[in-house]
């Protein structure tokens, strides 16, 4: 009378004895039980050895009976061979559902035995898991990439590979959390994935389990997005009774966005002005205080998908006066300051609007294409909030000299960095006579280099030369006591006399030289 044997199979491997007694089977399969012999697969190869012991016998079929009524046969079984006496095993068994097998003995001439032994395979338990999470950065600027980074392993520390993981993120002030990455686990059970980041999000990886290993769901970790808030004031210098407009843009576009206007009052920042963000992102408003130094900034109110941001200051300063010549005071000073922020060279900054400070305004009028009148008015100080970033059109390695004769300026330069701006006069381009000899007051175009240099003053046919330096024949730059705001030499490039002091030092032989039409 047979007996049957129900197991289930719980670990990794799972060894199943028999101990039967069957009419018709041999007598390896009705000895009494060995002990169950380790198997040689593994939870992740999704198969489990059945092994099964006794004594004698050749071999055994095995084959699903699941749903199979009585009687068994052994049509459509596989055969299984004994490994050693007293042994046999079959890997065909996977934990991915119940079944119910029959195992007949063989002997060498092919016969088998009547009836099987019957055998329930459970599916084993679910291995637990773990799964952590981890983020490259938790506050970011907007747009900015963060990698997330998940670990996979079984309870019993192996890492799980080769199984997907899903990256989920919840935006800051949503209820929906939405699939964002499905990433496959490497070797060492490690998912990443990198996401720009334009909302803050909550987020977490999920690891929806298989045959073998228990679903898991990693700890939450919230990465916080930092928007871009950029201020300038239009004009920056303005006359009292005057307006300026402090305006800016959030970065990324938020309409509506609250925005708080903020003004330095002695050494703190004070709440201005609630203002909001317009469909373009855009906020602006209008200011016209009295005399003075003022400082505004812009504080953008946080939300559950962005941080709380503050904008760098922007500074406006108040004068009651245009600037001209023989003007004196803060206001010229400040003046001075800004135009040396430039690279324009107004002299020393002592408040005093002489004549280092006026042909600064010339050059400034001249790059900017102002009227040159030497003034400082509210063309100049709207300008000035805005000024035009002068390009070299031949950026050296070390020093060199670009002389627009267009605009009618010269600019030093020093390793590819603008450093001084000054205002010349070119030639006129006209002929001219000069004790009987006649020619054209021409300025060459080309790039040359200085090659002599005279710290002096030479005296020529065509007038004086302030410590001239020669790039081309008889051709130089040189200081002048006249330099109009126009071309109105014989073809040398003037500079003020005091221009002259400061450059001569610097442009030393070999030092480029080019000159252009714009």
């Amino acid at each position: 009378m047979s007996r049957t044997l129900r197991t289930t199979l719980l670990a990794t491997l799972v060894s199943v004895a028999l101990s039967v007694a069957l009419p018709a089977v041999p007598a390896w399969a009705t000895a009494a039980p060995a002990a169950p012999t380790a198997g040689s697969g593994t939870v992740g190869d999704r198969v489990m050895d059945l092994s099964w012991s006794g004594a004698g016998g050749t071999g055994a079929i095995v084959r699903d009976v699941t749903g199979i009524a009585a009687p068994y046969t052994t049509a459509s079984g596989r055969d299984v061979p004994v490994a050693t006496a007293t042994t046999a095993h079959d890997s065909g068994f996977t934990n991915t559902q119940t079944q119910s097998y029959g195992i007949w003995s063989t002997e060498s001439d092919g016969t088998s035995s009547d009836a099987p032994l019957l055998i329930d395979v459970a599916q084993a338990p679910l291995v637990a898991t773990t799964l952590t999470l981890a983020t490259s950065a938790e506050t970011v600027p907007w747009g900015a990439p963060v990698t997330f980074t998940s670990v996979l392993k079984r309870a019993d520390a192996a890492p799980v590979a080769g199984v997907a993981v899903e990256l989920y993120g919840r935006v800051g002030g949503t209820s929906e959390t939405r699939l964002l990455r499905r990433v496959t686990t490497d070797s060492a059970g490690v998912a990443t994935a990198s996401v720009g980041m334009s909302r803050s999000t909550d987020f977490s990886t999920r690891f929806a389990g298989d045959a073998f290993s228990a679903e898991k769901v990693s700890p939450h970790g919230v990465v916080r997005v930092l928007p871009r808030v950029a201020v300038g004031l239009t004009p920056a210098s303005i006359l009292k009774r005057e307006t300026s407009v402090f305006a800016g843009r959030v970065v990324p576009t938020l309409s509506g966005a609250a925005v708080y206007v903020q003004q330095l009052v002695n050494g703190a920042w004070k709440d201005l002005r609630l203002v909001r963000t317009a469909s373009d992102s855009s906020f602006r408003m209008s200011l016209t205080p009295d005399v003075g130094v003022y400082r505004y900034r812009a504080r953008l109110v946080g939300t559950a998908a962005y941080l709380p941001i503050t904008s760098t200051a922007a500074q406006l300063r108040v004068d009651y006066r245009n600037l001209v010549s023989g003007n004196s005071g803060d206001d010229v000073a400040a003046l001075q300051r800004v135009l040396a922020s430039l690279h324009y060279v107004p002299g020393p900054v002592n408040g005093s609007f002489g004549y280092d400070t006026q042909h600064a305004v010339m050059a400034f009028q001249k790059l900017e294409r102002l009227p040159i009148t030497g003034m400082w008015t509210k063309a100049e100080r709207t300008r000035s909030g805005r000024a035009t970033a002068w390009h070299l059109r031949y950026p050296g390695s070390g020093r060199a000299v670009e002389i627009d004769i267009t605009r009618q300026i010269l600019v030093l330069s020093e390793k590819g960095v603008v450093t001084m701006i000054v205002d010349v006069s070119t030639g006129t381009e006209k002929p001219y006579t000069y004790k009987g000899e006649s020619d054209i007051a021409h300025t060459p175009r080309g790039r040359y280099s200085i090659y002599y240099k005279i710290d002096g003053i030479r005296v020529s046919k065509l007038g004086e030369l302030y410590r001239p330096n020669y790039f081309y024949k008889g051709w130089a730059i040189h200081g002048s006591a006249s330099v109009p705001n126009y071309p109105a030499s014989h073809g040398c490039v003037r500079l003020t006399n005091p221009n002259a002091d400061r450059l001569f030092p610097l442009l030393v032989k070999g030092t480029p030289v080019t000159l252009y039409d714009e």
